[in-house]
């Protein structure tokens, strides 16, 4: 049985399976949730607008750091959204530290222009994948959100009160899974280093 264990926990870990890297973030009119996920220079991005009802308000754009010398495409975003930053240089999020890559649905501007209703409105959630070129062999989930503060950032337009926001995310809190196969996992290997020293 342990050995049954030790074979699925090791496995599970060499097979390339990713965890998800719970973001989120409030600002003064506007809020979100979502995960980030990387796995074999593919990035999925799920963002939730999570601003209360009664402010109204719409996800209009989001931009992420890239760790080392690696640029990105967009591969799938919601209707309406289109590539931020990648090869065309990096995005000015001010006042926060320029960021790197990231979609919009104000025709690759971070800023705005043109309707905030094109962006994701108050309970809406958009998945967004990007690959990545150059070389990502040694590149994790954590080289994202290590690479520099912030790392992340969401920008929201269309309040009721006709303001904007621009929010960038607490500290991530692992997911319960995550914990658990790494609990686990550690319990095995554990054991498995403990039966081993007895044998000697």
């Amino acid at each position: 049985m342990k050995k049954t264990l030790l074979a699925m926990t090791i496995l599970l870990f060499a097979s390339g399976i990713s965890f998800a890297l719970p973001i989120a973030g409030s600002g003064q009119l506007g809020s979100f949730a979502g995960d980030f996920t990387y796995n074999s220079g593919i990035i999925t991005v799920s963002l939730t607008n999570t601003s209360p009802v009664a402010n109204g308000g719409y996800l209009t754009a989001f931009a992420f750091g890239l760790p080392g010398s690696v640029t990105g495409t967009l591969d799938s975003v919601p209707e309406g959204f289109s590539l931020l930053g990648g090869s065309d240089g990096s995005i000015s999020v001010r006042p926060f530290k320029d960021l790197d890559l990231g979609a919009s649905s104000t025709k690759g501007d971070w800023l705005g222009g043109g309707s905030p209703k094109d962006g994701l409105g108050v309970g809406q959630t958009g998945i967004f994948k990007f690959s990545l070129a150059g070389n990502f062999s040694s590149i994790t989930e954590e080289s994202f959100s290590i690479a520099g503060d912030p790392w992340f950032a969401v920008r929201f337009r269309g309040f009721e009160d006709g303001g904007s926001d621009k929010v960038v995310p607490g500290n991530p809190v692992p997911e319960p899974v995550s914990m658990l196969l790494f609990g686990t996992g550690a319990v095995v290997f554990g054991g498995y280093i403990r039966r081993q020293s007895m044998k000697r």
